[in-house]
């Protein structure tokens, strides 16, 4: 993905936008939300361990730490994304985008706005703005997440891998 250009906010279907979401640009002031949305992310591997809470918090605020500075070298201030009903984020959409291409990054909701569509949306969305800028959309998942599940149904296809991860691909029809 050489060569970052300048894409606009994907566009929120109507139906979602008219239930106040919307997105915005990530700020300073958000850290202390992000670091809780990161930490519901690995919620589920760290009630695998046996570490005590407070190794776990430390664990997860270094890791926290680290994914922050790789995305900040990977996507400009205006690819990342926080999503909102009203002032309230409920998750967050990370983008890289190319002359070919709009990288998810990640796209993570708290556990209280997961099942209902809103990720699905978002996807279609930047398939839709994709398929009008004659772009792919890409992504990397973990081979384990069940969300693969979902990026199959809506046409991505596996495109490589590099474990743990698998990449995925859609690309607009010829």
């Amino acid at each position: 993905m050489s060569g970052t250009s300048t894409t606009p906010v994907p566009v929120l279907p109507d139906a979602w936008a008219a239930r106040g979401v919307r997105l915005r640009e990530e700020r300073a002031d958000d850290k202390p939300f992000l670091q809780r949305l990161f930490a519901s992310v690995r919620q589920q591997e760290m009630d695998l361990s046996a570490w005590p809470p407070a190794l776990r918090e430390q664990f997860l605020r270094s890791q926290f730490e680290l994914q922050s500075l790789q995305y900040a070298t990977l996507c400009s201030a205006s690819e990342r994304l926080l999503i909102v009903l009203g002032q309230e984020p409920m998750g967050r959409l990370y983008l890289r985008c190319s002359n070919a291409d709009i990288h998810v990054v990640d796209l993570s909701l708290m556990p209280s706005c997961r099942g209902a569509g809103l990720g699905t949306a978002l996807l279609i969305a930047m398939q839709e703005q994709a398929l009008t800028a004659g772009k792919r959309v890409t992504l990397s998942v973990a081979a384990t997440n069940p969300a693969q599940r979902l990026y199959r149904r809506l046409g991505f296809v596996e495109s490589g891998q590099q474990p743990p991860y698998l990449h995925m691909a859609w690309a607009p029809p010829a």
